[in-house]
């Protein structure tokens, strides 16, 4: 959702969409496409997988420059969307882990990108491509997503019970129902679930209010971001202390990041001279010098 405003500004820079076209009314098209392009699927073959070019295939002509452009907007999408892509270093060094125990894995994905597409936004993210597992499935190459079969076909394939494979994954309806339903072992990566405040008041509903809110540049991976620190307070720190290491990773952190940020730019502008912060209680807490922290 986050990637389609950034699109949709991109599209217009490029002089793609005509001039009366919003980036926020962009994003609704773009929204409605994607459910115009699966319902046509699902009435045409039962399955509600589709490509990328099918998404941009359902927009309506009208909006565009001229007839290039759809294809164009699709490449920009894919550029888009590599540029978002950051290394989870976790889940890279539990495939590392694996193979030097000689466990199989695999990886599945319910998209509407390709696999050349998917293992090129893998290797640009940081994974070298000697550490992606050979088999990928993905959902619009078999017509089958998560939720419903793919992890049948991925059983059948591997020629193991259910009770032997483990799966980890970040959605509940697409990674932990469908496995709790087979008897596979699951663990639920639980990263994205964003407070109530980032879902209804940084990142409201309404696409036009989103569009005021994020303009060009997106929220760069902030809630993800935030989403992941929550849950991965140090070891070190006492479990009862919990609460206050998630408040200071979803709510402080990114007031004082931003603080922070923008004094170390100040001072760069202002000759470089050192900054320095003071607590409440007349401590030295930060120094900042020509620029850096």
């Amino acid at each position: 959702m986050t990637c389609f405003f950034q699109i949709g500004n991109e599209l217009l820079s490029q002089n793609l969409l005509l001039s009366w076209v919003s980036v926020a009314q962009f994003v609704e098209l773009r929204e409605a496409a994607e459910k115009a392009a699966r319902a046509q699927a699902e009435a045409q073959t039962g399955s509600r997988e589709v490509l990328l070019a099918d998404i941009y295939s359902a927009l309506p002509g009208h909006i565009w420059r001229d007839a290039k452009a759809p294809n164009a907007a699709s490449t920009i999408e894919i550029a888009t969307e590599s540029a978002a892509m950051v290394l989870d270093h976790d889940v890279a060094d539990l495939l590392d882990v694996a193979k030097r125990n000689g466990v199989r894995t695999v990886l599945t994905s319910d998209t509407y990108f390709t696999r050349n597409e998917l293992t090129d936004f893998l290797t640009q993210a940081g994974l070298a491509a000697e550490r992606i597992p050979e088999a990928l499935y993905i959902s619009n190459e078999h017509g089958r997503p998560k939720w419903r079969d793919l992890f049948d076909l991925v059983l059948s394939d591997l020629a193991e019970s259910p009770s032997d494979v483990v799966h980890v994954g970040d959605n509940v309806d697409a990674d932990v129902n469908p496995c709790a339903m087979r008897g596979m072992a699951h663990i639920f990566y639980d990263k994205w679930s964003a407070l109530p405040r980032a879902l209804k008041k940084e990142f409201p509903g309404q696409a036009s209010r989103r569009a005021n809110w994020m303009l060009s540049g997106g929220d760069h991976g902030l809630t993800g971001l935030r989403s992941r620190l929550a849950r991965r307070s140090p070891a070190t720190i006492d479990k009862g202390h919990d609460p206050y290491w998630v408040y200071g990773a979803t709510t402080l952190a990114p007031l004082f990041a931003t603080y922070a940020s923008w004094v170390a730019k100040t001072a760069a502008q202002e000759n470089g001279a050192p900054v320095f912060g003071i607590m409440r209680e007349g401590r030295f807490f930060i120094t900042f010098g020509r620029g850096r922290f």
